[in-house]
């Protein structure tokens, strides 16, 4: 064989060996756990929302805005947690961008309402141990109107439920009650408090026309 001949087959074994070599390379990124996590993250900050035979499809805005509030809030939470089963205040730039939002992407209303927390009353002294959220003196009966005082109030997806391993989790922030906008009571819920004499109000609501 010439000498030219086995340099070719010689650069075609390292070709193929190199090749291989990326390729196994690949496959490990792709399967392992770290990779996944790390991609999983760069897609999430990007907000991309899925990828399949059309493509790459990117979440909306208002997903966008209230994935940040979310998280702004969970970490609000670890800083200065509340008792188990209150809300805590909207913190003021959240509320003003969540506001802002809803006032220029208006969505239509959810059949199903939103669910905002009163207060913690205490069954005992018929009263709400602090100030509550909405301008009442008891917790509301379903058909009735309150509203939002002294502040903004988060809308959230669901009230608060038990995880698998009995934590008690607040449902989602779906959007905020701004000071002054009036509800439409649908439901009513009492969760557990700080003690035997106390619940925690909570209310399914719609926005009053």
């Amino acid at each position: 064989m010439a000498v030219s001949e086995k340099a070719k087959t010689v650069t075609v074994v390292v070709q193929a060996f190199l090749w291989t070599a990326f390729a196994l390379f690949i496959i490990a990124f792709v399967f392992s756990s770290a990779a996944r996590k790390h991609v999983a993250q760069m897609a999430k900050e990007a907000n991309v929302k899925s990828i399949g035979a059309k493509g790459v499809e990117f979440g909306t805005l208002e997903e966008k805005t209230l994935q940040l509030v979310q998280e702004n809030a969970q970490l609000r939470q670890k800083q200065n947690p509340v008792p188990v089963n209150q809300d805590m205040k909207p913190d003021p730039a959240a509320a003003a961008v969540l506001t802002a939002l809803q006032q220029v992407n208006p969505q239509p209303a959810r059949e199903e309402g939103f669910w905002v927390y009163v207060g913690e009353y205490n069954e005992q002294k018929h009263a709400f141990r602090n100030p509550p959220n909405f301008d009442l003196n008891a917790p509301p009966e379903v058909g009735a109107t309150i509203t939002a005082t002294p502040g903004d109030v988060y809308k959230r997806d669901r009230k608060p439920y038990q995880d698998a391993n009995g934590k008690w989790q607040l449902g989602r922030i779906i959007g905020v009650v701004p000071k002054g906008k009036s509800l439409n009571v649908l439901e009513t819920a009492k969760i557990e408090g700080e003690n035997q004499y106390d619940f925690n109000s909570w209310v399914r609501a719609k926005d009053s026309d």
